[in-house]
Parts: C-alpha cells; sequence; structure tokens
C-alpha cells in the first residue's frame, strides 16, 4: 500500500511539473502575444501620426491657396464694383462686400446700450435716443456719431466729442459665393 501511496504522489508530483511546464510555456506565449500587439500599436500609432501629418500639410496648403485665389477675386472686385453696388455677380458665383460695423469703447469696454455713461450723453443729445427703460437707442444713436483717424468718437452736426469714447473701424468684410 505503501507502494501505490508513493507512486500515487510520484505520479501527481510529475502531473504537477508537466502543468506547471505547461502554464510556463502558455506564459511564455502570452507574453509573446502581447509584445506582437504592443509593436502592432506603435506601428499604427506611427501610420496614423503620418497620416495626421500629411492631412495637416495638405490642409494647409489648400487654405493657403483658397486665401490666394480668395485675395485675387477681392482685387478683382474691388476694381469692379463701383459705386452703391455691393455685388457682382460672376458665372461661377458672386463677389460680394458687406459693410461691417465698427465697434465703439468706452474706457476701453465696448459700447452697451445700457451704459450709464451713454445714456447720459445719449439723453442730453436728444432726448428721444433715450428709451423708457434708460437705454440709449444705439443703433438711432450710431448714425449721428462719426469716428476720426485716431478713433476718437465725435457727434456728425455738433462736432461735440463723446466723452471717452473710442472706436476701432474694421475693413469691410469680403464673401465670395460659389454657384
Amino acid at each position: 500500500m505503501l507502494e501505490l501511496q508513493q507512486v500515487e504522489r510520484e505520479l501527481s508530483v510529475v502531473e504537477v511539473d508537466e502543468r506547471l511546464e505547461r502554464l510556463s510555456e502558455l506564459n511564455a506565449e502570452i507574453e509573446i502575444a502581447a509584445k506582437r500587439r504592443d509593436q502592432m500599436k506603435r506601428h499604427y500609432q506611427m501610420k496614423m501620426f503620418r497620416a495626421d501629418e500629411l492631412f495637416e500639410k495638405e490642409t494647409e496648403n489648400l487654405r493657403a491657396e483658397i486665401d490666394s485665389l480668395t485675395l485675387e477675386l477681392r482685387r478683382y472686385a474691388t476694381a469692379n464694383i463701383t459705386g452703391k453696388k455691393r455685388t457682382l455677380e460672376l458665372p461661377g458665383g458672386k463677389l460680394s462686400f458687406r459693410k461691417r460695423q465698427p465697434i465703439f469703447y468706452i474706457g476701453g469696454a465696448p459700447v452697451t446700450n445700457d451704459n450709464p455713461q451713454i445714456v447720459r450723453f445719449a439723453k442730453n443729445l436728444d432726448g428721444d435716443l433715450v428709451k423708457i427703460r434708460e437705454t440709449a437707442d444705439w443703433a438711432t444713436l450710431k448714425t449721428k456719431l462719426a469716428i476720426d483717424d485716431d478713433g476718437k468718437v465725435y457727434v456728425k452736426d455738433t462736432g461735440e466729442v463723446v466723452p471717452d469714447m473710442r472706436a476701432k473701424q474694421f475693413p469691410d468684410d469680403f464673401k465670395v459665393e460659389t454657384a
């Protein structure tokens, strides 16, 4: 009986050894597969990085080409749009200028119709420019104002300078519409 138990132990030790050896082999295979997975991941990340670089380069080239063509069209439109006409129709689309509104500032901040300083000024200039809730009729007031080269704002009719107000003017927006 002792021999039988000893043989069983030896067999179980051999089985355990075989299982451990197989587990070790499987673990080595897993490590190899994980390394291949990491290599493939790095490889495809590099390909994606190169594709992103190419896309950015091509996009930048296209942006530069569009900007260049738009500049040429703007020059053409500037030379050929005269008088009050603001649009030039071409077979492939339209070229047009759209008036941009200047931004007015008081104390470095953009003017709003409820700014107390502008409300007082509008009330003194013309009471009808102040609405019931004490806001300036900014849309109408702007039509009565002019801007000098230094950005100072004054009343067109009287030449009165609007205290603390500055304005920044912008060139007209240029728009290209394709058919």
